[in-house]
């Protein structure tokens, strides 16, 4: 069966789209950090920043202690970083998300816990059928929130072997009412110090996507 997506997807011409978004992963690259797509980056990422999209919270972390700590500061940096730039005021975040769980606690599963390991596999691409149980959690999320599509932060990686020690991110965008992966790739950051100054320079590459510079 063809694929078929949002009609709203289509605010721009999908040739300048993917330039606007080769040209924000460059700029993200220049500024200390990489992204390492397992596919061309797509349209969505600038035209997602006025449509109603859901921003899960960062499920995982490894390579690091206080894990609900930093994945919480993470969070928090990236949401200022794109309220700041002007992304989407009708974007849910992670606190809405939390929100969402706390006033619907028999319908709505944690949101920092949503089940990806499945996800976490580099053989998930575009396409990629959502497993359960993050499929369904994301749905009543997602009903909750009035969205359809959902950025996923699924595992983030810290390595202090490096010089300079480095951090990874593999994140999705998803279609969450067709249970799709529209997009999956790896962001990689660069920082020096305690693995919370980590935290703030992932945020910094993510945001980079959506904001303008």
């Amino acid at each position: 069966m063809r694929q078929t997506f949002p009609a709203r997807r289509k605010t721009i011409g999908y040739v300048s789209a993917v330039r606007n978004a080769y040209r924000l992963l460059a700029a993200a690259a220049v500024a200390g950090a990489t992204v390492k797509a397992q596919e061309p980056p797509p349209p969505p990422f600038t035209s997602m920043t006025t449509s109603r999209v859901l921003l899960l919270p960062a499920q995982e972390l490894s390579g690091a202690g206080d894990t609900r700590v930093w994945l919480a500061r993470f969070d928090s940096l990236l949401t200022a970083r794109l309220e700041d730039g002007g992304v989407g005021s009708g974007w849910a975040y992670p606190r809405d998300a939390a929100r969402y769980a706390r006033s619907n606690p028999t319908y709505v599963s944690d949101p920092r816990s949503m089940g990806v390991q499945l996800l976490k596999s580099d053989k998930v691409v575009k396409g990629f059928s959502l497993p359960e149980p993050f499929a369904s959690r994301l749905r009543a999320l997602i009903a909750i929130g009035d969205t359809r599509d959902a950025i996923v932060p699924i595992v983030a990686k810290l390595d202090s072997t490096k010089t300079p020690r480095s951090i990874q991110l593999k994140l999705m965008f998803v279609d969450g009412r067709a249970s799709r992966v529209m997009w999956s790739g790896n962001i990689e950051a660069h920082y020096d110090g305690a693995p919370a100054v980590a935290a703030d320079s992932l945020a910094a590459a993510v945001a980079r996507l959506f904001v303008r510079s």
